[in-house]
């Protein structure tokens, strides 16, 4: 019995499929040199709990009789790595909201426009509000826009409009929207320049 110790180590897995534990033993045979996965029995236990599993394409290695196989105490510490992607921004007026701008989704290929928009519009000030009652960075105007501004983000009076996120979120709405309907995103700005 001892010999055959030595000969087989089996190790079971427990792992998770589509939120359902699954454990698969997988037999490594000193002796031979071959690990092999029992897939019946996984699959008996998939069908047990009513699992459905994609296509999975299983592969056979031959482990080197020299090598030992590793223990978690042997496995190496792998450190989580994060990945920061700087994206280049343009210069311009207001350029000082465009990384807001982008955060909210505005695409960076509009920004210069936007932010001579934005000049045009409130000289790059968030809390301006003239006579026709239009706030904020783009002079959203209230009394034409208040009804879709509370049904689409909740946006419930003026003042919310002096809130840059606030403002330049209802404001890509508003361009997107004049994007489909009148085939020039800056549109609604018509009244302080040629946008389009």
């Amino acid at each position: 019995m001892l010999g055959t110790l030595r000969r087989y180590i089996n190790l079971v897995l427990l792992i998770v499929i589509f939120g359902t534990p699954v454990s698969i033993a997988l037999a490594y045979n000193s002796g031979t040199t071959e690990a092999q996965l029992d897939l019946e029995a996984v699959q008996r236990q998939i069908e047990a709990n009513q699992t459905i599993v994609p296509e999975v394409t299983t592969t056979t290695t031959t482990v080197p009789p020299s090598t030992t196989v590793p223990t978690p105490s042997t496995l190496p510490i792998v450190q989580p790595t994060t990945t920061t992607t700087t994206l280049a921004l343009p210069d311009g007026r207001c350029s000082e909201w465009f990384p807001l701008a982008v955060e909210v989704g505005w695409p960076i290929d509009r920004l210069e426009k936007l932010g001579r928009i934005m000049w045009a519009e409130s000289n790059c000030l968030d809390d301006v509000a003239n006579k026709t009652y239009s706030y904020g960075l783009l002079q959203m105007e209230w009394s034409a826009h208040k009804g879709w501004m509370a049904s689409e983000f909740g946006v419930t009076s003026r003042e919310e409009l002096f809130d840059p996120r606030t403002n330049l979120t209802v404001g890509l709405w508003l361009a997107e929207y004049a994007a489909e309907h009148y085939g020039c995103w800056s549109q609604p700005w018509y009244m302080s320049g040629d946008w389009c």
